[in-house]
């Protein structure tokens, strides 16, 4: 993923924010 720097951090970080939601969704169920 971060073969792509100038699209790389928009990705990653939506992909970090959602992994994060879905773990406290799990995590509080």
């Amino acid at each position: 993923m971060t073969a792509v720097p100038f699209c790389g951090d928009s990705t990653i970080s939506i992909i970090e924010l959602l992994q994060i939601f879905l773990y406290v969704r799990s995590w509080s169920l």
